[in-house]
C-alpha cells in the first residue's frame, strides 16, 4: 500500500511514529471556557423559542406549529450540514491512502485549515443572524 498526496504521489521513504504529534495548545483551556458561554446562551435560547411557539399558537395548531418548525430544523439543519462538514473534512485532507489504484481515507488532515474552516462558519453564521435582526425591515419603518 503507497500513499497520495491530495495533489499527486507523496514520497513513501518517511518514518512513522505512533501517537500525537508534539506541540502543546496553551489556549485550549479559554477556547473550551468560550464555547460552552457561547453554547449555553445559544441553548438558552432554544427554550424560549419553543415557549414562544406554544404561547403565540391557537389551542387547535400548537401540534402543527411544532411539526413545522421540527421539518424546518430537519431539512436547513439536518440535510445540509453532514454534506457541507464532510466537504470540509474533505478539504482538509493533506495525505490519502491509495490501494491498487483506488482513492481511500484520508491518512491525515490539516488540522490549522479545518480549525479555520469550522470556526469561521460559526462566526459568519452568527454574524449574519446578528445582522439579519438588527436591521429593520423596510415594511416596520
Amino acid at each position: 500500500m503507497s500513499t497520495a498526496m491530495a495533489g499527486g504521489v507523496a514520497d513513501v521513504g518517511g518514518v512513522a511514529v505512533s501517537g500525537e504529534c508534539g506541540g502543546g495548545c496553551s489556549s485550549i483551556y479559554v477556547f473550551v471556557a468560550i464555547f460552552a458561554c457561547v453554547m449555553f446562551v445559544h441553548a438558552s435560547g432554544e427554550v424560549g423559542a419553543v415557549l414562544l411557539i406554544i404561547r403565540c399558537t391557537d389551542k387547535h395548531d400548537k401540534a402543527m406549529a411544532m411539526g413545522v418548525i421540527q421539518f424546518a430544523i430537519g431539512v436547513f439543519g439536518n440535510v445540509p450540514c453532514p454534506i457541507i462538514f464532510g466537504a470540509a473534512i474533505d478539504a482538509a485532507c493533506r495525505l490519502r491512502d491509495v490501494a491498487c489504484g483506488i482513492t481511500g481515507a484520508c491518512a491525515s488532515y490539516d488540522s490549522d485549515n479545518l480549525r479555520h474552516f469550522f470556526l469561521g462558519q460559526y462566526i459568519v453564521a452568527y454574524l449574519g443572524l446578528i445582522v439579519r435582526y438588527q436591521v429593520p425591515d423596510q415594511e416596520r419603518g
